[in-house]
């Protein structure tokens, strides 16, 4: 019986032992699986602060760097232009270029920009300036100023036009000066040798004015010398023409060189002058016909009385 006892407690022990060891290993699995828990837990949180950091970082960066150095609109004088400091206003540029040399996709202000290379332009539509409407879509490239627009374009046939007017008004217009400080304007030559050279022909649709002062509506109008047609116009007989030539040295109707400025000739009204001498001469030679038509007769008059008189002798 006493012994039957002890085998049954030696088998609860050992059952107990067991149930120990396997409670151990449970309890050691649990802390394993705890601290496993715990170390990925910790290793999200330690990302999820480094994320956090790298954007707080990087909005940081951001906006230092949007103030020290923005994407501008407009780039003051000597700045470089480069690829990175472009914005949607202009087409690709390659890395690192540091003047514009690309397609405008649309309009750009830039404020004296210094450029080493070219700047093109490249508008979208071309033809004349408009006339009406706040808006042109055939404007190539625009300086302005208070308001008052210098506009450029193409007609698309090879001619460029420039037109100066309000910006926001296309039937205005305001006028140019060239030169306003000296200097001269040359017209197919790259010398020009006075204020307006041109090599080649002039057209002209209006009128001619000359004399009179810069800056003012005052010059006198070149017109044709019709008025000598008039009943009133005295003409010079040729005694009077001889006196004068003689006195003169010159046509009465044409200036004298001595009057011309810098020894240049006034064409406009050395034509206008060649005109009214010529329509003075065209009536002293109508006077002469008419003198020499009455001679004429009287000469006939007599010849016919000289015949009379022969026949009776």
């Amino acid at each position: 019986m006493e012994n039957n006892m002890n085998e049954m407690i030696e088998q609860l022990q050992k059952r107990i032992e067991e149930l120990e060891k396997k409670e151990a290993v449970r309890r050691i699995g649990r802390d394993r699986i705890a601290g496993a828990a715990r170390a990925i837990h910790a290793k999200r949180f330690a990302i999820i602060k480094v994320m956090a950091l790298v954007v707080l970082c990087g909005t940081g960066i951001f906006l230092y760097a949007a103030t020290i150095n923005p994407v501008p609109n407009s780039f003051q004088a000597g700045d470089p232009i480069k690829a990175s400091e472009v914005n949607s206003n202009f087409a690709t540029l390659s890395a690192n270029d540091q003047a514009i040399n690309t397609e405008l996709a649309g309009k750009a202000t830039l404020a004296s920009p210094t450029f080493t290379g070219i700047l093109t332009i490249n508008s979208p539509s071309a033809g004349p300036p408009a006339t009406s409407g706040p808006s042109d879509p055939n404007i190539v490239s625009r300086v302005w100023c208070s308001s008052i627009a210098l506009d450029t374009g193409v007609y698309g046939s090879g001619v460029a036009w420039m037109q100066n007017r309000m910006y926001n008004n296309n039937a205005s217009n305001f006028s140019m000066v060239l030169q306003p400080n000296g200097g001269n304007v040359g017209i197919g030559t790259e010398s020009p040798a006075y204020k307006f050279d041109v090599a080649g022909d002039i057209r002209a649709t209006g009128s001619v004015y000359y004399g009179g002062s810069s800056g003012s509506a005052n010059g006198t109008l070149y017109s044709k010398p019709d008025f000598i047609f008039e009943p009133d116009y005295k003409t010079m007989t040729i005694d009077e023409i001889v006196a004068f030539i003689d006195k003169n040295r010159h046509l009465p109707w044409v200036t004298s060189a001595k009057l011309e400025k810098s020894g240049a000739v006034n064409m406009t009204r050395m034509n206008f002058e060649t005109l009214e001498a010529v329509e003075n001469i065209q009536l002293q030679i109508i006077t002469l016909f008419r003198e020499n038509k009455l001679l004429q007769e009287k000469n006939d008059e007599l010849r016919i009385r000289l015949d009379a008189l022969e026949k009776k002798q």
